[in-house]
């Protein structure tokens, strides 16, 4: 079974995958939108192996189509800077399975 996630229409989030000196991977998602103060959304972390790899490009696309988060809105911290708060439909422990639910 497939799940439908909604599509984030409002907000454009950008992916980037990177290696750190030890070859682990990091999965950051940004939003670069103007209305915000910090553009940081998620990140998440894998061991360097080639299946982590393949779920982090696997992630990327999910995010790329808008299928991989739900409820957005803008909020400030009390400091008073804006920022995207989403909720994934994915959790760390459960990416493949929770991955494959999306249809990615």
């Amino acid at each position: 079974m497939t799940v439908k996630a909604p599509v984030l229409t409002n907000f454009k989030l950008t992916t980037t995958i990177a290696r750190d000196p030890n070859g682990d991977i990091t999965v950051r998602i940004t939003c670069g939108d103007a209305r915000l103060d910090r553009s940081d959304v998620a990140a998440f972390g894998f061991s360097g192996t080639k299946r982590s790899l393949g779920i982090a490009r696997r992630l990327k696309k999910a995010v790329d189509a808008g299928a991989a988060f739900n409820m957005h809105e803008v909020c400030a911290n009390n400091g008073g800077e804006t920022y995207l708060s989403a909720s994934p439909f994915m959790m760390g422990k459960y990416m493949d399975a929770d991955l494959r639910k999306l249809g990615y």
